[in-house]
């Protein structure tokens, strides 16, 4: 499903309009892509953030920009976010307009399902990567890509080139790049200098969540 965000042309960049903008719910941001000219906009904060927060940060948004008495509809992604460092909320946005037909690139969540063995065996499950890069269709681009860990024993591990993405998308990191590990519990406290856990999924869950919503978009 397509997010809707509506914003305004903005004609005024100095710091005195910026302050009016905050006061008003509003921040400034930036529409620019292929064959385009950089449009400065003004838009909502709040629904800015529902959009971030709910469709997550590789959301495709019907951008719909009003100039005085005209409007016109964009279909754009989030390049940019600057965040408020205290409150955590968005201060500023930069969108580009993709050809829906061309493939880019993004970064996507890693989610791990199943128990793993080794872990049962008294090992620890450490995650080394939460996110990876894919390339695909700016509509194809998933939520998360699911790791099964059911049959990872102790001291194995699951790389890049053993994910399974949706189709149409590919994983361009390393492929002999490690995902998930399950490691023995005196080398996890030794990385860590404090002793392991053994709920990780769970709090690389939670951890995951917090990025979705506080990672600056590149």
């Amino acid at each position: 499903m397509e997010a809707k965000l509506e914003a305004r042309v903005r004609r005024e960049k100095n710091k005195g309009y910026i302050r009016q903008l905050k006061a008003k719910g509003l921040i400034p941001g930036v529409l620019y892509g292929k064959n385009l000219n950089s449009i400065p906009v003004s838009l909502s904060a709040g629904k800015l953030h529902k959009i971030l927060v709910q469709e997550g940060s590789n959301a495709l948004i019907n951008l719909k920009i009003k100039n005085n008495n005209t409007s016109k509809t964009y279909k754009v992604m989030v390049k940019a976010v600057q965040y408020d460092p205290l409150r955590r909320t968005p201060v500023h946005i930069d969108f580009y307009r993709y050809a829906l037909k061309e493939k880019i690139r993004a970064e996507v969540a890693v989610s791990f399902s199943g128990s793993a063995p080794g872990v049962a065996a008294g090992g620890i499950l450490n995650p080394v990567m939460r996110r990876v890069e894919v390339e695909c269709l700016p509509r194809e681009i998933p939520e998360s890509i699911t790791v099964d860990i059911s049959n990872l024993d102790l001291g194995e591990s699951i790389t890049v080139s053993e994910l399974v993405p949706p189709p149409g998308v590919t994983v361009i990191d390393d492929p002999d790049a490690p995902v998930v590990a399950v490691t023995g519990r005196e080398a996890a406290e030794a990385e860590t200098g404090a002793p392991a856990g053994e709920e990780e999924v769970e709090k690389v869950e939670e951890t995951e969540e917090a990025e979705t919503e506080e990672r600056e978009i590149t």
